[in-house]
């Protein structure tokens, strides 16, 4: 698993990306829904809670989440919240 944290202008940028099984393009749908687990998990465990309360912390925080998968191939989910402000210089006291 790789985890990076970038500034892109106003953005902070979390870029979480794996290697694993993927998410199928059909349970890609389905995926910031409730309790929806993908076909291909099989006995991992899980709730299918995780990328919903993602998702729903960085809206809370006027942030979007991008998922991108394949599978057998892995997964990357971007989440870009805007912490910078517009003003960067007056938000630090000058």
């Amino acid at each position: 698993m790789h985890f990076t944290v970038t500034r892109n202008w106003h953005d902070a940028v979390c870029v979480i990306r794996d290697e694993g099984i993927g998410i199928s393009e059909e349970d890609q749908q389905q995926v910031f829904n409730a309790f929806h687990r993908g076909s291909n998990v099989g006995t991992r465990p899980g709730t299918g809670l995780g990328l919903l309360l993602v998702k729903r912390c960085a809206e809370l925080h006027g942030g979007k989440v991008q998922l991108n998968s394949k599978v057998g191939e892995g997964t990357t989910v971007t989440v870009k919240i805007p912490v910078f402000g517009t003003n960067d210089e007056k938000d630090i006291g000058h």
